[in-house]
This record gives structure tokens, sequence and C-alpha cells, in this order.
């Protein structure tokens, strides 16, 4: 009804706040602030959300170094995120489990560490394919357009060719965008790796010293 609707929405922005008062390092305001939104999105059924705030209340537990804390709230946050189909959250949990676990239980820790750097490469891939799509869904109107701006016999010679010039300037400028786009996908992916290949070395280096 309109009332859980909006007790939802409401709660969603809560679990918002508690994020931005996690960068501003008021963890127990964030705290408390999760504990409110919580139940209510886990009475709506808000799967997502409720799985977002897990790992929230995963990240205090970090903070706080309570790790069988962080453990158990990030394994209900990738549960629930498993079920949804929601990689960020999973890879979030998944590198969460791997902080929780590493000082307990190198072997599980390990495990989790490898399925946040799995995670990272197919996102990286996902976002590459969406990208040139989309800009392959562009090219494809543009070609039809230009087909059928032949066929018909009601254009001028110089109409169709301010049509061909703003179709051209927008496939070059398509291009441009997706290629930045491109580039920055893969810095930020290429970042990402080495620094999981530096907590691996890291976490291999510890647990054979």
């Amino acid at each position: 009804d309109k009332h859980g609707e909006r007790d939802s929405k409401a709660a969603i922005r809560l679990s918002q706040m508690a994020a931005a008062l996690i960068a501003l390092h008021r963890y127990q305001e964030a705290e408390s602030t999760i504990s409110r939104a919580l139940p209510i999105l886990e009475a709506v059924n808000n799967t997502n959300s409720v799985s977002i705030c897990y790992n929230q209340l995963g990240q205090l537990a970090i903070d706080r170094g309570d790790t069988a804390a962080a453990a158990t709230h990030y394994e209900k946050a990738r549960v629930l995120a498993i079920s949804t189909g929601n990689k960020n959250v999973d890879r979030t949990a998944s590198y969460g489990l791997f902080q929780a676990y590493r000082d307990t239980d190198p072997a599980k820790a390990l495990k989790h560490l490898e399925h946040y750097s799995t995670l990272c490469d197919s996102m990286y891939k996902q976002e590459t394919a969406a990208l040139l799509g989309q800009f392959h869904s562009q090219y494809q109107n543009s070609q039809l357009t230009k087909k059928n701006d032949l066929l018909s016999q009601k254009n001028s010679n110089q109409h169709q060719l301010i049509i061909w010039s703003v179709i051209a300037i927008l496939l070059l400028l398509g291009l441009l965008i997706t290629l930045y786009c491109l580039l920055h996908i893969r810095t930020k992916a290429t970042r990402m790796m080495r620094h999981i290949e530096k907590v691996r070395l890291n976490f291999y280096t510890k647990m054979t010293h």
C-alpha cells in the first residue's frame, strides 16, 4: 500500500544517509541509522536494500575490529546478493569476507578474495560489452536513417547532405565518448587488478612466514 511504499522509501534514504555517515567516520550514528532502516526494509521484502545494509554493518564491524560480526553481516549480504543477482553487493561482500577471515581462516579468506577478483573481471567485461553494444546500436540507427533518406525522393541533395553531416558528427561524437568510457573502465579495472594482486601477494607472504 501507499503507507508501506512511503516507509520503504524513507528506509532507503536512511540507508543512503548511513553510507554518508560512514564516509564521515561517524560510525555510531551510521549504525543507529541502519538499525532503524533494516527492520522496515525486511518487512517490505526489499532484498536488494537489505543486502546493502548488511554490507554497511559488515564495514562498521571491520572498522571496530569485530571480525566475527563482520563475517556474519557479510555472509548475509552475499546470500541476498546472489539471490537478486546484484554483483556490486556480492563484490563488496566478498572483499569484506576476505578481510573478516584473513587472520582466522586463511583458506576461506583466499576463496573469497578469488571470488572478488573473478567478479571484478566479469563486471569489467560486462561494462565494456554494454558500451560497445550501445555504440553499435547508434551506428545501426544511423545506417537505417541514411537508408530511409536515400529511399525518399522528397529530400533535396542539400537537405541530404545536411542530414548525413549531422549523422557523421553524431557518430564521431558517440565514438569518442565510447572510447573515453572504455579507457576509463580499462584504467579502473587495471588499478583494481593491481590492488588485488598486491593484496594477494601480501596475504601469501603473511601465510608463509
